[in-house]
């Protein structure tokens, strides 16, 4: 067997497959408690950008591409199976592409204040400026706090984001997990600032810019309704087009006796030198 052969092989294998999608769990589970103790950009930093873990989704898509290859010609019966395929493929590209044009900023709105623009803050770097190309004016900032303490149970600020090229004006409340989803831009409730009086003066907001949500949107959706129709298409699609039984291999031929009434002893095959 040839390296290419064997290359082809080890990067076809379904055992490979299960090897690294038990890793990149491994790695996700490593994350979170990175997370936990030391903050989401201390996990980012050491586990979800690292080398390692860059090398491992690389392999993994190069697996799920060659076993999506090697099976060609597909049959109809298979078409459930490939469509989840393309699905994942679709999310892996749209996560790289996101990745290289992310940016993540915080956004400070005063009371009654339009503000275009959020800043970038980089430990070590001084704070960038960035236009957002539309603007977010805070009416009102709303503070809950457990019964007879002043610690913060829940807070929420009502905005209204204006963008003028598009003629275009929504209101609406944000909270935590309850972002604003506007034009490649997620911003979510963050924290917020107290003023001189002990009063919240000032909202502080997560910006998440990622131009490859719309990409990894459709590979979920892709994959989704290949999961489905694994599920509720691929009985259907199995009875309706069965897939064609194995060509039986040609019978071999009946060994003539020998004189003596024995069959005759097969000599063995000469080894490759």
């Amino acid at each position: 067997m040839t390296i290419p052969q064997r290359f082809w092989r080890f990067i076809t294998a379904i055992e490979l497959t299960i090897v690294l999608l038990f890793l990149l769990a491994v790695g996700l589970i490593f994350g979170t408690v990175v997370e936990a103790q030391e903050g989401l950009e201390a996990a980012i930093d050491k586990v979800y950008q690292s080398p390692i873990y860059d090398a491992l989704i690389a392999l993994f898509a190069l697996n799920l591409v060659t076993c999506t290859i090697k099976r060609y010609p597909y049959k109809v019966h298979q078409a459930p199976w490939l469509l989840t395929h393309v699905g994942i493929i679709i999310i892996i590209a749209g996560a790289v592409y996101g990745r290289n044009g992310q940016e993540e900023g915080t956004l400070f709105l005063a009371e009654g204040e339009p503000t275009a623009s959020y800043f970038i803050m980089k430990q070590g770097q001084q704070p960038r400026e960035v236009p957002l190309g539309f603007a977010l004016t805070l009416h009102e900032f709303e503070l809950d706090t457990y019964p007879g303490t002043s610690m913060a149970s829940d807070y929420r600020s009502h905005v209204t984001l204006t963008d003028s090229a598009r003629n275009h004006e929504l209101s609406q409340v944000v909270r935590v997990n309850h972002p604003i989803n506007y034009r490649g831009y997620v911003i979510a409730q963050q924290s917020y600032q107290l003023g001189q009086a002990g009063q919240p003066d000032v909202s502080i907001l997560s910006v998440l810019r990622n131009p490859g949500m719309t990409v990894l949107f459709v590979g979920f959706v892709v994959l989704a309704a290949g999961l489905i129709a694994i599920v509720f298409l691929k009985p259907w699609l199995m009875r309706t087009f069965p897939p064609k039984p194995p060509a039986a291999k040609p019978a071999q031929p009946a060994e003539q006796p020998g004189p003596d009434g024995r069959a005759k002893e097969r000599k063995p095959a000469p080894a490759n030198v």
